[in-house]
């Protein structure tokens, strides 16, 4: 007898990152529900080429709430579609 995989839910956000060097970029992304916002936000980081040194903030902008790196998106209540900054602070840039 075969046990049925378990699937992962997913959900798809859109990620602006706001750099005063290079302006404002967009990527879409397809995330499981339960992964873990700080590492989303590192992930991030890296796909926009923020220098890791750099400390970001990762804010859901229907609400403008600052997201907690510890939350997974489920917690976090994070709907599909939802539109995330990523914003580096200004000291870093």
């Amino acid at each position: 007898m075969r046990l049925a995989e378990e699937k992962h839910e997913e959900i798809t956000v859109v990620v602006k990152c706001r750099h005063p060097h290079s302006g404002e970029q967009q990527k879409t992304a397809e995330i499981p529900i339960d992964f873990n916002l700080g590492d989303f936000r590192t992930e991030a980081q890296e796909v926009f080429g923020i220098h890791n040194t750099c400390t970001t903030v990762l804010i859901l902008e229907k609400t403008n709430e600052v997201l907690s790196n510890d939350k997974t998106f489920r917690v976090a209540a994070i709907q599909n579609n939802a539109v995330l900054l990523l914003i580096p602070e200004i000291r870093c840039c």
